[in-house]
């Protein structure tokens, strides 16, 4: 083999050096840079093809948010930053997270601060009551995404999309967990599973999901982290999309709740088109409580009126974005008021949707200055 030891190289028909060589073994080119192409236009033209290794970026955007989950980081947390004695389904701590249970176990659920680097916060459960899961039994933490926000994966055409999940977990359980996707109005679902290798150790995981190229997205889709599934659960195909019940939870060896103080924990998730995972998108604090508030909001309102008679006084409450859809309202604890209120409620705007406004009804005693506050719920979750 020889070896030809230039500095530069020029082209016959060019007036100057084209591609100069250091000695450190830097290359800098003068012109256009072409691959596939013999005409290139741009300083680097690939000629329409895609650069291997980073076909997420190919095949979807480069800007703006690449992240399809609300709250990965876990950072809101409007209901409760920790709840004891969990026993039923629902959204329960952390914003946008819900969990769906068929077993008769107990949790205690987190926002923790306990987290990788590059994290404030993290989603935790914790066991304090043990439980076997059925056969048809499956315990889940899962995010439900609107229909409107994943029509972009061109589901049920030939040109859909993969989809890539990546997270940061940390748990006392080694082995098989599974992690999965799920169509609401045609019952699709695939999963497969990510394997914890050192217990107590926060490790980052990613998995790359088959593009479903048979049924279109015309319902909400969701995203779950299974901890425990019964056999009926988790015997089907990896990676493969299918109506079966038993493709819910496959690859899931590991029962999280077998032992009492068992945990798992999550942050950084992340959901993009492509098969391949980039950095976690970090959104500041209040783009992402509002991105929640769209679902849930809770505040505690103040106000004050004058009531000239005996009769009802109301106020609106303009939501920081519109919801969801209507919401379902709420008070919780005290009204603090004037003597010269007998009641309080709220509803949605008369005459509207009540996706913006909420109004605020007090019945008054009689006349006079009224002074009030307390804390209401507004919830449009899917």
């Amino acid at each position: 083999m020889s070896t030809l030891k230039t500095a530069s190289l020029q082209h016959p028909d060019a007036s100057s050096n084209t591609i100069h060589l250091s000695a450190s073994g830097n290359v800098s080119i003068t012109g256009n840079v072409g691959i596939g192409t013999n005409s290139p236009t741009a300083k680097l033209d690939l000629g329409g093809n895609n650069v291997a290794g980073i076909s997420s970026i190919n095949g979807g955007q480069v800007g703006g948010r690449r992240n399809l989950i609300i709250n990965g980081a876990f950072t809101i947390a409007q209901r409760s930053t920790s709840e004891t004695g969990v026993n039923t389904n629902g959204y329960k701590t952390v914003d946008r997270w819900n969990y769906n249970r068929d077993t008769a176990s107990v949790l205690t659920m987190s926002q923790d601060t306990n987290a990788p680097d590059g994290f404030a916060n993290s989603f935790k459960i914790l066991v304090t009551t043990t439980a076997t899961p059925g056969t048809t039994d499956q315990d889940r933490i899962e995010q439900r995404i609107e229909s409107q926000n994943v029509q972009h994966l061109k589901y049920g055409t030939s040109g859909a999309q993969q989809l890539t999940v990546s997270f940061w977990v940390k748990t006392n359980k080694t082995g098989n967990w599974s992690v999965g996707l799920y169509m609401d109005s045609s019952g699709y679902t695939i999963s497969q599973a990510y394997t914890v290798n050192s217990a107590d150790t926060w490790e980052y995981k990613t998995v790359t999901f088959a593009a479903n190229t048979a049924q279109a997205m015309t319902g909400n889709f969701r995203l779950w982290f299974t901890f425990a599934a019964g056999t009926d659960r988790k015997s089907g195909t990896s990676n493969t999309w299918s109506t079966s019940t038993t493709n819910r939870a496959v690859g899931q060896s590991v029962n999280l709740l077998d032992t009492i103080n068992n945990y798992w924990q999550i942050t950084g998730v992340q959901m993009e088109v492509g098969d391949t995972a980039t950095s976690f998108e970090h959104r500041p604090y209040g783009e992402e409580l509002l991105a929640c508030c769209r679902y849930y909001w809770t505040e505690t309102f103040y106000g004050q009126g004058y009531q000239s008679a005996s009769n009802d006084y109301s106020e609106m409450i303009q939501h920081p974005v519109e919801m969801r859809a209507a919401p379902t309202r709420s008070f919780t604890g005290s009204i603090l008021y004037s003597s010269n209120i007998n009641s309080a409620q709220i509803s949605g705007n008369p005459g509207g949707s009540g996706k913006w406004i909420t109004r605020v009804y007090l019945r008054a005693a009689g006349t006079g200055y009224l002074q009030y506050g307390q804390a209401f719920q507004l919830d449009a979750e899917l």
